[in-house]
């Protein structure tokens, strides 16, 4: 495979959404009053084709195989796919440190960060700087699943995992750590979707606008900060070969003096 990744000149501005009326689909105790904000993602598209002897070839360019969907990738699955791109990886990491390269990444952390049958039952990912186990950085991780049809309906699930998600991010901040996110995946099957150019394949859905929210929930501790990841299937190759991955730090978390025994707990890793 002759494999093509680049990051794009210019961030895509995903949503601008008019925020400034009141609600009412959401949950009662997510209600907030809404204000027009956009929402821009940094966004790397890859791409890739087989090698022949043909003497040029074509990238992102449409595609019709029957592939899996990337909406079949479970929460693990996906935040393993992510950290397996070393772009996304570099990229992802640089908001938080300045060398990616130094920092450890750690899934499904347990004892003795959580306590059995207690929130939240594990860490989903954990940022560390071995030098500085003070500043570790937490994330809740939730998924939603978003499809297009080919007959055009747009179909948006696991939207009710957004609640409990705020839920286990307050825990996770309660716990002591550096800094914590709610960190949103979008696996967004856009295959049927209708653009000049296939970069441009992903779901506006006015469905989603619950997910972009998650800011003004009053349920969300004020210190914890949400961030959107979305994996966009372009064509119907299969999305290990050909998609696009786009990063929103929506809302910044706010840093709190990490506690000693959480320091402690860090530090053994």
């Amino acid at each position: 495979m002759f494999p093509l990744a680049a990051h794009l000149p210019a961030h895509f501005k995903r949503n601008s959404v008019d925020l400034r009326e009141r609600n009412t689909s959401l949950p009662p105790k997510m209600i907030a009053t809404r204000m027009r904000r956009t929402l821009l993602f940094k966004t790397i598209v890859k791409d890739s084709v087989p090698i022949t002897e043909q003497p040029r070839y074509s990238f992102l360019t449409p595609s019709f195989e029957n592939t899996s969907s990337v909406t079949d990738m479970t929460e693990a699955e996906a935040m393993n796919w992510l950290f397996n791109d070393p772009f996304f990886r570099e990229d992802f990491i640089k908001e938080f440190f300045p060398d990616p390269f130094k920092i450890r990444h750690h899934f499904g952390l347990v004892e003795p960060f959580t306590t059995s049958n207690q929130k939240p039952g594990d860490i989903d990912l954990l940022l560390v700087h071995p030098d500085y186990p003070d500043m570790s950085i937490a994330f809740e991780t939730k998924r939603v699943k978003v499809i297009q049809t080919a007959e055009g309906a747009d179909l948006v699930n696991r939207l009710s995992g957004i609640s409990k998600g705020i839920v286990q991010a307050n825990a996770y901040r309660a716990l002591g750590f550096h800094q914590t996110y709610l960190l949103v995946i979008i696996l967004d099957d856009g295959r049927h979707i209708e653009a000049p150019n296939i970069i441009f394949h992903y779901n506006k859905t006015h469905k989603l606008n619950l997910v972009y929210d998650i800011p003004m929930s009053e349920e969300l501790h004020r210190e914890v900060g949400v961030i959107y990841v979305r994996i966009n299937q372009m064509t119907g190759k299969d999305f290990n070969h050909s998609s696009s991955i786009g990063y929103c730090i929506d809302k910044a978390a706010v840093p709190i003096t990490q506690t000693a025994e959480m320091t402690n707990k860090v530090r053994s890793l």
